[in-house]
């Protein structure tokens, strides 16, 4: 069912590991490219591993292919998925995680539910994780280190697929699906900026083919692809900077740090050095009155340097009509250097949790009377930019390296497959500019820094006060598959479809902070590790159920063993009725899992602390700020007792043909995720303390009847609560032939979340988050594309609905004057516009300009100096892609 044209779609998806659930597909069209076979009998469509004639099965599925992504202007896979309509709260965005354990890296999340509820493939099998777990807790894969340039086309499985792909696959799937062959020699290049020579991006590449499958029975290619991001610092990113928002809230035009280089001299309370503020030290180079300033925004990053080099490699061959052998190997290399304002250090000080002791370090800037930094004659406080070790720089360094063989053949009716795999991610992240405490703190001790003449540090004292630190992860996995399907006995409909396979798979996981991170010396910062591995041995059937000419019913079933937690297993039905030659009916239920990842089972310690935190047993009886808006470290780590995330998912749909060449697909959908993983609140635990013996460590008795002062949290992993999000999909398509004008292709796409319950703890009632920070209720997509001989056009529009500033609904936000209307971030609209042309054979030129009307992001709060989400928007504005490929044939 679907648009004719969709009967020559060729889903050469080499799905592993796991069967039926997609069996259930609607999807969009593709038309046969140049590199796929020119006669197929049967296909394998994302989410089975039976291979059928008809694409259309009972599960929603959205496809991208490789001529979508050149028009979206996307220069990223990553940056192409954020787009998708389903993508929603819980991505990243690797311009945007200088601050998190993920550092350097993107990740999607399908429906809101988190990257670790989406299974990313590509062709088919699983990728090794990111080294750096997300929050410390959530594994996921690093999208930035695939290649765009080899992509057929990306499907997107809309609903619950953990009986055909196991752990993860909750949510959705996404199959990144490569080049099958290739012959011939190309070269492309594109080169994108803001038209001030601003957000500049540089793609170039090559792919290079030698052998026919058809006549030489063989075919090697590889492809070679640079990517290279400028860095954009705060100040460049005019127009943000006369935006009220920014002069209101930062005063960016006018008040300027007092954190300033080489500093300011602060009054003490109970002192009077002579003056009553901040009076700058001698040498100042930037007097404003009698203090001195700093520009802190001039080295923060709005977009960090980033470049990346890939390499892909595949090989197949034909060695007799029924066996075939392939391979394929990638690396990837990818460098992201975040920067930020040199390091500050004050009189009010500043404090972070030490994992060692369980408590605070602090460090502040006082100088005696007599300390050679203080010409006073009392005590008195220091303002200082730390302008002489240069801006803070986090370089993040990243290689993922693939390896695959396998063969594939037919023998006595059936179709079978099995192949090896092995693939690592390895990441380094050097901190350079940041402050040792133990070092500065027995200087300042002793006068031993000189902070009115920096530059007067030897490099010696420089480095000892800043030496580099290093943190690292690595992941690896290994597996091994088998798949076989074939028909069966004739059922009224049809032939009945049968598939079963075996899966084995080792996972490793090792992330390692700095010793200086761990012991807690380097200023401001906690740490992370983990380290850890198991064993997954995988087990599935699946069927494909013709019951009469007009109802197909598919069942699959899954069931998955890990070495560490133990064992699920997993079912999913779907249906398919054609209920009239233009109209089908369709629906699935799905059963789905989450196994516990390595950070949240094996060895591990994150650590952090709460702030404004009220102590509900000593603050009605204290009053004290010590109590009701306590700061107080936390302690957490793995939990070897967990068990699996589980899901429960329902979709049901239609797909309507009410003319040819149209098609209209309405999907309803609810995905109810129980057991879910996290950290026990900490207002819950002191309610609850009896209950968690040792995870609420506390102080002597000093008020009698109530306990003693909060000291400190320890903290496991725990399955908790559970989440429930339903809402609709809705896609229509339109081609239209317009004889010797050419053709037309109409498409949108949205998405409607209907409600997005949540109940953090067990036991407690579920509350409505739907529309709060992250959680817009509606995206949306469209473009119209008309080929007219060699010349191609596409207008497109996206649209982000808002949502408020506020994260949780227990929260108010009372914010007033220049950030009224609504305490939400607004919505956002952005129009395209892609066209290209083949002057002379083998010749393509592109022009793409995003966002034509030049509209600028809502603003956001939350979203620190950066103040723009990077979840859903940019801040790139009018923004010029050019593109040039050429053919050697």
């Amino acid at each position: 069912m679907r648009l004719k044209v969709r009967s020559v779609r060729v889903a050469v998806a080499r799905a592993t590991g796991a069967s039926l659930a997609a069996i259930l597909l609607p999807a969009p069209l593709l038309a046969q490219t140049t590199d796929q076979p020119k006669r197929v009998d049967k296909i394998e469509v994302t989410g089975t591993n039976i291979k059928r004639v008809d694409t259309e099965t009972a599960s929603p599925i959205q496809i991208i292919t490789a001529d979508d992504l050149k028009r979206s202007g996307a220069t990223t896979i990553a940056e192409a998925l954020r787009n998708l309509p389903i993508a929603n709260a819980g991505s990243l965005n690797d311009i945007a995680t200088s601050n998190s354990f993920a550092v350097g890296s993107s990740s999607i999340s399908l429906r809101g539910l988190g990257a670790s509820a989406t299974l990313i493939l590509l062709n088919g099998r699983r990728l090794a994780s990111y080294g750096l777990a997300n929050g410390g807790q959530f594994q996921f894969v690093n999208l930035d280190t695939l290649p765009l340039a080899v992509v057929d086309r990306i499907e997107i499985l809309k609903d619950g697929a953990s009986a055909i792909y196991g752990s993860e696959a909750m949510a959705g799937v996404i199959n990144i699906i490569l080049r099958r062959d290739y012959t011939g020699l190309e070269a492309s290049t594109t080169f994108s900026e803001k038209g001030d020579n601003l957000y500049r991006v540089w793609r170039a590449g090559g792919t290079a083919g030698f052998g026919d499958l058809a006549k030489d029975r063989y075919n090697f290619f590889v492809n070679f692809e640079h990517y290279d991001r400028d860095a954009v610092k705060f100040r460049q990113s005019e127009p943000f900077l006369t935006r009220p928002e920014y002069q209101s809230l930062l005063g960016i035009g006018t008040a300027l740090s007092s954190n300033a280089y080489p500093g300011n001299y602060r009054r003490l309370a109970g002192t009077n050095p002579g003056f009553t503020g901040s009076l700058a030290a001698p040498g100042c180079t930037r007097p404003v009155g009698a203090a001195c300033v700093f520009d802190q925004f001039a080295d923060i990053s709005t977009v960090p340097k980033g470049e990346r080099n890939s390499g892909f490699f595949k090989f197949a061959w034909d060695i007799t009509p029924n066996l075939s052998a392939f391979a394929e190997a990638s690396i990837s290399k990818n460098e992201t250097t975040f920067t930020s304002a040199p390091s500050l250090l004050n009189e009010v000080g500043t404090s972070w949790f030490n994992v060692n002791t369980l408590d605070f370090n602090y460090i502040n800037l006082i100088f005696p009377v007599g300390d050679p930094n203080n010409p006073y004659s009392t005590r008195v406080g220091y303002r200082h930019r730390f302008l002489e070790l240069g801006a803070t720089n986090i370089k993040v360094k990243t290689q993922a390296d693939r390896y695959l063989a396998g063969l594939k053949g037919t023998f006595a009716s059936w179709d079978w497959e099995t192949a090896v795999l092995y693939m690592k991610s390895n990441t380094d992240v050097d901190y350079r500019g940041y402050l040792r405490a133990s070092a500065l703190q027995s200087l300042i001790d002793v006068g031993g820094y000189n902070f009115i003449n920096p530059t007067a540090n030897s490099p010696a004292v420089l480095a000892a006060v800043s030496p580099t630190a290093k943190n690292i992860g690595d992941s690896s996995i290994s597996s091994f598959d088998f798949k076989a399907s074939r028909e069966l006995w004739q059922l009224p409909g049809g032939p009945m479809g049968l598939a079963f396979g075996l899966e084995h798979r080792k996972e490793k996981l090792n992330t390692q902070p700095d010793a200086l991170f761990a012991s807690g010396d380097i200023v401001g910062f906690g740490a992370n590790s983990a380290s850890g591995d198991r064993n997954v041995t995988s087990a599935y059937a699946e069927l494909a159920l013709p019951l009469t000419k007009t109802i197909e019913a598919q069942l699959a079933v899954r069931t998955d063993h890990y070495s560490d937690y133990g064992s699920s297993t997993t079912p999913k039905v779907g249906i398919k009725w054609k209920v009239l030659p233009s109209l089908a009916l369709r629906g699935t239920y799905a059963e789905g899992f989450r196994a516990p990842s390595l950070p949240e089972i094996s060895k591990s310690f994150s650590a952090g602390f709460y702030n404004n935190l009220p102590d509900s047993r000593r603050c009605p009886t204290t009053q004290a700020a010590a109590d009701c808006q306590a700061s107080v470290p936390v302690l957490f780590g793995a939990n070897a007792n967990l068990k699996a995330e589980e899901s429960k998912s329902f979709t049901l749909g239609a797909v309507w043909e009410p003319v040819q060449d149209m098609a209209v697909t309405l999907d309803l959908y609810r995905i109810r995720r129980d057991n879910e993983i996290g950290l026990l609140d900490p207002s819950f635990l002191i309610a609850n303390e009896a209950r968690y013996p040792g995870y609420v460590q506390r102080g002597p008795v000093d008020v009698p009847g109530i306990p003693g002062p909060l000291v400190s949290f320890k903290s496991l992993y725990s399955n908790l609560g559970e989440t429930t999000v339903k809402g609709l999909d809705l896609e229509i398509e339109r081609r239209l032939t317009l004889g010797e004008y050419g053709k037309l292709r109409f498409l949108a796409v949205g998405n409607y979340v209907d409600s997005y319950m949540n109940s953090p703890n067990a036991g407690e009632p579920a509350v409505e988050y739907n529309g709060t920070y992250n959680q817009p209720r509606v995206r949306a997509s469209a473009l119209v594309t008309w080929t007219y001989k060699n010349w191609s056009m596409t207008p497109s529009m996206n649209y982000t609905g808002r949502f408020k500033l506020i994260g949780t609904p227990y929260e108010t936000c009372v914010l007033t004057g220049i950030f009224d209307a609504g305490c939400e971030i607004k919505a956002w609209t952005t129009f395209n516009f892609f066209i290209q042309n083949e002057p002379i054979k083998n010749l393509l030129l592109s022009l793409s300009v995003q966002n034509f009307t030049d509209k600028q992001p809502p603003f956001d709060l939350n979203a620190s100096t950066r103040m723009f989400n990077s979840t859903y928007h940019n801040p790139y504005g009018r923004y010029y892609t050019v593109g040039v490929t050429y053919k050697f044939k």
